[in-house]
């Protein structure tokens, strides 16, 4: 597990593919439990961690979880109302049918609940989803894209890339024939914009000061994290250090 970045109210850590967000019925190896492994050894005692957001298990890239209630709160709070900006970068097999584009449909979980279908049109228990897609590089067959999500619905990314032809290597639930490396696919969180609550230092007054504003008020800051490629040679484009 590396670790990005981490205040007294949140870490965030780039997650490798294979490895779940949160303890499950099936005992895999969680982010959660190995944020509170290294949060006991920080802290001599039982840590709280809250899950923030989620990336699918074969899916790599930056994770951020709570280190308090009251942030895993307000980061909640960010998420629903859709003040983050998620950046993912992905490798297909196909090259996409422009070098950017907007994609919108309509997604649901199958009838087992393991997979998405997509439809470009409206359909009974549906909900709308849109991406944004940009293509960055191409090498042999292969092409990096960066996609921004507008909505984060159950494998929005990989059925709507799936959709239009480019599925994302490795991803063979939806339609890859191209190896990549076991429970992965070629999928990563690549940046995570939000906001953050702290005092500003410039706000505490001195005693004998009252006309700065009250010490309690509070500054949203923004903060953008980024995770680093996985070091495998389905990432390995020319120039893509200058991206």
């Amino acid at each position: 597990m590396t670790i990005l970045a981490e205040t007294p109210q949140w870490i965030a850590i780039n997650k490798p593919a294979g490895l779940v967000v949160e303890r499950d019925k099936y005992g895999y190896p969680s982010a959660e439990e190995e944020v509170r492994a290294y949060l006991r050894k920080q802290n001599k005692r039982e840590p709280f961690v809250g899950i923030v957001h989620r990336l699918d298990r074969p899916v790599s890239g930056v994770l951020l979880l709570a280190k308090k209630k009251s942030a895993l709160k307000q980061l909640n709070e960010q998420f629903r109302l859709r003040q983050v900006q998620k950046v993912y970068w992905a490798v297909v097999e196909n090259r996409p049918p422009g070098d950017q584009g907007l994609l919108e449909g309509w997604i649901q979980k199958d009838v087992m609940g393991k997979k998405a279908v997509y439809s470009k049109e409206a359909v009974k228990g549906a909900l709308p989803c849109s991406l944004s897609y940009k293509l960055l590089a191409e090498a042999e067959g292969r092409y990096l894209l960066e996609i921004i999500p507008h909505t984060g619905k159950f494998h929005q990314i990989r059925v709507q890339l799936a959709a239009i032809g480019c599925p994302i290597i490795g991803d063979q639930a939806y339609g890859s024939t191209v190896e990549y490396a076991s429970n992965a696919i070629a999928l990563h969180a690549r940046v995570l914009s939000f906001s953050e609550i702290e005092m500003s230092p410039a706000l505490v007054p001195r005693a004998d000061d009252t006309s700065l504003p009250n010490p309690k008020s509070q500054i949203r800051y923004p903060k953008s994290i980024s995770a680093p490629l996985p070091d495998l040679p389905i990432w390995h484009f020319e120039n893509i250090e200058k991206i």
